[in-house]
């Protein structure tokens, strides 16, 4: 079988990120802009979005040369191609305005998935 020919398997994935808590909400919506192409170059279909706002941050993050104890979280809950996400987890590791993220697959998915 022909792998350029093969469909690519959509997964579910929760992803979180934190940007700088001392950003405006200017910034942060110019951050967020910024972030937006990464997921159309990654095939992302966005289905939930939670702004969960400014949160103290368990530890001190040195981000951008100076020391961050607050972060802006944003939780999402994507589809998007399986072979995508190890792309889009490097550009939002590179990605200057990231301080933290955490890419998983959605725990929902893999039970609907099971054969009955």
């Amino acid at each position: 079988m022909d792998k350029s020919a093969r469909v690519p398997e959509m997964r579910t994935y929760e992803l979180t990120y934190i940007l700088a808590g001392n950003l405006t909400d200017q910034e942060l919506d110019k951050a967020r802009a910024e972030i937006e192409p990464l997921f159309k170059r990654a095939s992302m279909q966005v289905k939930e979005t939670q702004e969960w706002g400014k949160k103290p941050l368990a530890y001190i993050i040195t981000h951008g040369g100076k020391k961050q104890t607050d972060g802006y979280y944003v939780h999402l809950v994507v589809q998007m191609p399986a072979d995508k996400s190890q792309e889009l987890d490097r550009e939002l590791y590179l990605h200057s305005k990231v301080m933290r993220h955490l890419l998983l697959v959605s725990e929902e998915a893999k039970v609907e998935q099971k054969p009955e």
